[in-house]
């Protein structure tokens, strides 16, 4: 975990994500600009994403092309109309063609990539083959000379839309920002202190705060421990490091 930035979002994330760093001996923290919607940010910010499926259970040995070849043709058509629906021009949208393949006898599917044009016996083993692939990766063996059963077919569909950038903040006057107020709060399980509280509004790229601290929001609390240094990078979000002293 040393090796990684940790994260913390939700409401409740960074009230304990300082505590989960030093748990993690990890050495640093990131808190997005708005913790509390992190998700609801991510999903206007993502591309459109429909899947489509169809079964068709067939054997390697006894394949129907032209029947598999008429159902991806048809599970593409219904793509393109439900990203027609979402307004979604042809030149964003992006269609991807995938296969659930199992090992005769076997309960579970593994879904791959599926070569783009029509089916032959080419492009099906191209997938075959990506199939023993996975398998392989997953579960460390594979076994090209066993029967494969082809078991659905599916489109995944995309609509492609303008990423959403996130806006630059003000640039700090001053490196330590100015606390209005303070709280009573217990930090690193002691007992009650008057604590420095922010307003996260009110940072600036560039501030620096020094532990212990609370910055508030509508949407979440951080909490900084004792011996925690915060930094306000450009986007608004706080990376905090660990500043123990040798």
């Amino acid at each position: 975990p040393a090796d990684f930035v940790l994260a913390a979002f939700g409401g409740a994330g960074p009230v304990h994500g300082g505590d989960l760093m030093r748990l993690l001996s990890v050495n640093s923290l990131i808190i997005p600009r708005y913790p509390g919607i992190l998700c609801a940010n991510g999903l206007l910010a993502t591309d459109l994403k429909y899947d489509f499926m169809i079964t068709k259970l067939q054997r390697s040995d006894n394949f129907n092309f032209k029947l598999m070849d008429e159902a991806f043709n048809e599970l593409n058509n219904k793509a393109n109309k439900r990203l027609a629906l979402d307004n979604i021009v042809p030149q964003k949208r992006k269609i991807v063609r995938l296969a659930d393949f199992r090992y005769s006898g076997q309960g579970t599917e593994l879904s791959v990539s599926f070569p783009r044009g029509a089916v032959s016996q080419q492009t099906t083993l191209e997938a075959i083959n990506n199939f023993h692939k996975l398998h392989k990766q997953l579960y460390t063996f594979s076994d090209p000379t066993a029967p494969v059963e082809l078991v659905n077919l599916r489109v995944q569909a995309f609509g492609l839309l303008d990423h959403i950038a996130p806006p630059l903040i003000e640039t700090a006057k001053e490196v330590e920002p100015i606390s209005k107020k303070s709280r009573s709060a217990v930090i690193d399980q002691e007992i009650f202190e008057k604590v420095k509280v922010f307003d996260r509004a009110e940072l600036c790229y560039g501030h620096i705060i020094n532990g212990p601290a609370i910055i508030d929001q509508l949407d979440s609390t951080t909490l900084l421990l004792r011996n925690q240094e915060l930094s306000v990078d450009q986007y608004g979000n706080l990376l905090i490091k660990e500043c123990f002293n040798d």
